[in-house]
């Protein structure tokens, strides 16, 4: 070994254990090392940006720049012009990286399948397409199946269509949030939507959110519409009571008032007795109320306050009418004897919710063995 070839192999020595700290140290390395694919690998895993002072060739390199690229995407201003204009490399790029087809040539951006594979990754990806496919219709719709979100980089012309955005709306409802201004205002178009995607009402006009028969429409496909209303509406207590036919979640989503009403909640409750729990918490603690309401539906009990399953005078009242709520009365009523003895004499179903040790209790047994 000369000594040009010795002292070579000891600056690559030396520059490949500072790239694998430092990656921007390549640019102390000479021209012939900045060749060198293994010791260039080691700089732009390390600091993908490093790639700018690798060799031409090595720019154009495959692997090398699918290394820096994936360490640091600012990698993409130092590759090759050829290999950007390398479908299969791009193919590659644009399955795993955000915003590769930015960098793709012009001709890989008139790539039916390149453009397809990228927004499959990254819907933003349409925005860097060739021009054409953002007006083709079957080409877009092509791509919001993969990715709905791509729909707001179409163009105008195509959000602004009721022919065009009626079906893919139907089909997935947070398309609605890229048509455009004058479809959201639309009355007719956009009943036409939430009639089969109410959750579109999310991102209707604030008018058409005000409209009645829109947001019931909405209610009925999807429950939880009346999230997306007008306060207006959440407040109007006629519209609420015809909404709970169709969904109980209409009473999560009314008002502070309307949830303040003794007739609503008890509208609510025949069908869904979760609904006392987003009643305000007086009424939940209101003894009369309460007791009103287990008449209506007895599986309120589980969402009244804690206070009233601990008051014994008022589980009383409750057994004596139903012994099997001793199933919601508080641990403490459970293992009240006095309490236990009314609820059997009611109902001998309901020694199973008792203390365990209350089972043998000679007195409850016997109230048990004459309701056989």
């Amino acid at each position: 070994m000369n000594n040009n070839t010795q002292d070579l192999s000891l600056n690559r020595a030396k520059i490949l254990a500072e790239v694998a700290l430092d990656g921007s140290a390549l640019k102390f390395a000479s021209k012939e090392l900045c060749a060198d694919k293994h010791l260039v690998l080691e700089a732009v895993k390390q600091n993908g940006v490093a790639l700018y002072y690798a060799s031409d060739e090595l720019k154009a390199d495959h692997e090398v720049a699918a290394a820096a690229i994936g360490q640091n995407p600012l990698a993409w201003n130092f590759v090759s012009p050829e290999l950007k204009n390398n479908r299969e490399f791009i193919l590659e790029m644009v399955s795993k990286y955000a915003d590769s087809l930015y960098f793709a040539s012009d001709e890989l951006k008139s790539d039916r399948e390149v453009v397809l594979a990228a927004i499959k990754h990254e819907p933003r990806s349409l925005e860097y397409a060739a021009a054409e496919f953002k007006a083709d219709r079957e080409f877009v719709l092509q791509a919001i199946r993969q990715r709905g979100s791509a729909t707001q980089f179409i163009k105008d012309a195509l959000r602004a269509d009721k022919d065009f955005m009626l079906p893919i709306v139907r089909q997935n409802p947070y398309i609605m949030e890229f048509a455009s201004k004058d479809l959201k205002s639309n009355r007719e178009f956009v009943l036409s939507v939430v009639t089969f995607a109410g959750r579109a009402l999310a991102f209707v006009s604030d008018e058409l959110k005000a409209d009645r028969e829109i947001v019931l429409a909405a209610i009925k496909e999807y429950r939880w519409a009346l999230e997306y209303a007008a306060e207006s509406i959440k407040d109007d207590k006629e519209f609420i009571l015809e909404a709970l036919n169709y969904s109980g979640q209409a009473f999560k989503y009314a008002s502070a008032q309307v949830r303040c009403d003794k007739e609503i909640i008890k509208a609510a409750i025949k069908l869904y007795s979760w609904a006392l729990e987003y009643a305000v918490e007086n009424l939940r603690a209101d003894k009369q109320f309460i007791f009103e309401l287990v008449q209506i539906n007895p599986r309120v009990m589980l969402y009244t306050s804690n206070l009233l399953k601990a008051d014994k005078g008022f589980m009383l009242q409750l057994v004596h009418l139903n012994g099997a709520l001793l199933e919601y009365a508080s641990s403490e009523l459970q293992a009240d004897r006095e309490v236990v003895i009314a609820a059997v004499k009611q109902s001998r179903g309901a020694l199973k919710y008792a203390a365990i040790y209350l089972h043998s209790d000679p007195e409850i047994v016997h109230n048990v063995m004459i309701k056989l």
